[in-house]
């Protein structure tokens, strides 16, 4: 594991960079903007369109890196545009604008998360521990991008943080270009002709469908609450931009922790509970969350790391389900199911906090990740064979 690890090590502090960016984006500009006169209707349609956009975009993107046999160039692609995005809404203005940037860069930067996934399952032995340790970098990155967003926020300003979330990227960007080894995938375009498998094939395996609808409904009721956190936060339960950021930190922090344990747990015990784990315990969480309005607790709450075992779960179980010149296509599936479910939370967050409030949102939440967990539990096979000691 040591030597896979020093291969793919670019790859870990590459994304640990791109996730300081977009720690700083998703926590911090929807209030952003909601405090430049948009309304929450318009904040969902700008935190949706990337997941849209993606959705349409990874399978193509995804499809390409399998024909080619290569991956490093989509990542590439994808690292840079993650910072030219905060470099424009560092400079931008009127809401509407967001939008319309937003729209432009997010079908580029769809190239890197099936690709980024689908390199690492190919350079190691471990997928789970693999998957856990991609995360936990990243989980870095969200730690340091969290804590200088909600100081920074608070002393200079939320443009210059933006700004400083370009910088990184483009240092992220700079690693993998000169550091990141490429490994020309021999079975590549003429493996997918002699197979004749088609995107949508894959996509109509009875396990590959089903782990679909589980992101899907996961990623759904999260996100109808967790894009409109920051408001919620600041302009509903009156907490301060420094505790945001600290509460995002911490979140991070300990989702590095728990996405290490989670590979762990999904190479040697089972894939299927981290996934159980995910959505069970955030419909207990956001039930808990209709009854406090401290800040302090709130912060505390949010900082369990629950997601990450949404993100492990099915990016092993879709590396068990898939050959490896079927992977990229097979990420991008499961790519484009979290960010259907993403696009739909932020879309139905916004009109339903429009019309009876934001913490309203937290019933819809947690009844779309009863329903993901549900389907886990029932038509969602294990995958794990317990191959490795």
């Amino acid at each position: 594991m040591k030597n896979e690890t020093e291969k793919i090590m670019p790859l870990y502090i590459s994304y640990a960079l791109d996730a300081f960016t977009w720690s700083l984006i998703w926590a911090f500009m929807p209030i952003y903007i909601f405090i430049k006169g948009a309304s929450l209707v318009l904040i969902g349609a700008v935190c949706s369109i990337p997941s849209l956009v993606s959705m349409t975009a990874s399978p193509l993107w995804g499809h390409l890196s399998d024909k080619i046999g290569k991956r490093k160039p989509f990542i590439i692609l994808g690292l840079f545009t993650s910072g030219l995005l905060s470099l424009l809404y560092a400079v931008l203005r009127n809401p509407f604008h967001f939008l319309l940037a937003t729209i432009f860069v997010t079908v580029f930067n769809a190239a890197s998360l099936p690709t980024s996934y689908a390199f690492l399952s190919e350079h190691v032995e471990m997928k789970g521990e693999g998957v856990g340790k991609y995360e936990a970098y990243t989980s870095i990155g969200w730690f340091a991008g969290s804590l200088v967003g909600g100081f920074g926020a608070e002393t200079i300003g939320l443009s210059f943080v933006f700004f400083i979330g370009f910088l990184s990227s483009l240092i992220g960007t700079f690693v993998v270009l000169v550091c990141l080894k490429e490994t020309v995938i021999k079975y590549g375009y003429e493996a997918e002709k002699k197979s004749e498998v088609t995107f949508w094939q894959i996509f109509a395996r009875t396990q590959i469908l089903a782990l679909f609808f589980v992101v899907f409904f996961i990623s759904f009721g999260t996100y109808t609450f967790s894009t409109y956190f920051s408001i919620y936060f600041i302009e509903g339960i009156k907490g301060t931009y420094i505790l945001l950021g600290v509460s995002n930190a911490a979140a991070t922090l300990t989702g590095m922790v728990a996405s290490l344990l989670l590979g762990k747990i999904a190479d040697r015990v089972s894939r299927k509970l981290v996934i159980l784990y995910s959505s069970f315990g955030y419909s207990a969480l956001f039930l808990i969350l209709l009854h406090i309005q401290n800040p302090y607790v709130v912060a505390a709450l949010w900082a369990i790391p629950l997601y990450a075992g949404i993100y492990v779960g099915s990016v092993v179980i879709t590396s068990d389900l898939t050959s490896e010149e079927e992977r990229g296509r097979g990420m991008s599936i499961i790519n484009s199911s979290m960010n259907l479910g993403r696009s739909f939370g932020a879309i139905l967050g916004g009109v339903t906090g429009e019309i009876l409030g934001l913490a309203k949102n937290l019933y819809i939440a947690a009844l779309l990740n009863f329903v993901g967990g549900t389907i886990s539990l029932f038509k969602l096979k294990e995958t794990l064979k317990h191959d490795y000691k």
